[in-house]
């Protein structure tokens, strides 16, 4: 009873505010709402004009798309619905659905299946178009999100990579590179996906062999990139003491002005095994100066032979 009394609360307060200003979201909210409170028909109609409201036909698969998730629970039912779609809005829904096809196939562990419906997106042909190159980097994506880093690599090598190239004498080459550039801007600032950057400035290069920018900025990332992984692999070595990884992720924070964990990752470092802990400070560093040598050469000029105060975060 409680719950019905929310969802008429709801409905009476989001059929007001369609009245006012009727758009496609505020009636797919209010679809959402007779649902909730068991009106299939009201339901429907509300969903309904809130497909008929929509501008785009991308807005509506969009909207359609959205109201799969809302309201079905089981990855194969999203699944069938989304296949739905698509034979719906051929032109438009395919590339939109792709990277939450993947999704589900992976929670049902059938991780090709995703593959295969972004393979089939992409044309044979030897210049491909800015959509398709598109679908290229939403398959990488999806692939990044759910480590599947050995997948991805093959993918860009074999693909990606060979169609960037194909570009730089295509007719598309400005827009494919602007592409490119636009998918730079995705992360966010403290927590830079090396990986991901490398790769696109690799693109961006090799779409543009003229451009030095890029080649120098793919450099420059291929460099982070690895000693990022190095400061991870430091912090999983439990040999070396924690004052001292702690002095190296601090002036690694404010060096590059990124994180390599949040606050909460931070705090679990206090809690790594001390008896695991058997080098001295001068061990460390020269275990460091063998086992790390990139984060080494980044990180010497800054790193004390004094024990270092766990207490102190700030090297200064």
């Amino acid at each position: 009873m409680e719950n019905e009394g929310r969802y008429q609360d709801a409905t009476r307060l989001l059929q007001q505010l369609v009245d006012i200003a009727p758009t496609s979201q505020g009636w797919s909210r209010l679809a959402n709402a007779y649902e909730g409170m068991g009106e299939p028909t009201k339901s429907a109609e509300a969903y309904q004009t809130a497909l008929d409201s929509a501008e785009t036909e991308g807005d509506k698969v969009r909207l359609m798309v959205r109201m799969a998730h809302e309201r079905y629970a089981r990855d194969q039912d999203i699944i069938a619905r989304l296949l739905d779609i698509a034979d719906q809005y051929p032109n438009t829904a395919p590339r939109l659905i792709a990277p939450e096809l993947f999704q589900h196939y992976y929670n049902i562990r059938e991780t090709k299946k995703g593959s295969s419906y972004f393979r089939k997106l992409i044309s044979r042909r030897k210049f491909l178009t800015v959509e398709e190159f598109s679908v290229y980097l939403d398959w990488m994506r999806s692939l990044d999100a759910h480590d599947l880093l050995e997948e991805m690599d093959t993918l860009f090598q074999t693909k990606v990579k060979p169609a960037a190239k194909n570009a730089a004498a295509g007719p598309h080459q400005q827009a494919i590179k602007a592409l490119l550039a636009d998918s730079l801007d995705d992360g966010e600032q403290h927590h830079v996906n090396f990986r991901w950057k490398v790769m696109l400035y690799d693109l961006m290069k090799t779409v543009d062999p003229d451009d030095a920018s890029a080649r120098n900025r793919w450099r420059a990332y291929a460099e982070l990139a690895m000693i990022n992984s190095q400061v991870t692999r430091l912090v999983n070595d439990l040999l070396i003491p924690t004052p001292v990884v702690k002095q190296i992720l601090n002036w690694y924070s404010k060096h590059y002005a990124l994180r390599l964990m949040d606050e909460d990752g931070y705090a679990d470092l206090d809690d790594r095994p001390a008896v695991r802990q058997t080098l001295s400070t001068e061990d460390a560093i020269s275990r460091i100066q063998t086992t790390y040598p990139r984060l080494y050469r980044a990180f010497s000029s800054r790193l004390s032979l004094s024990t270092p105060d766990p207490e102190r975060e700030d090297l200064g």
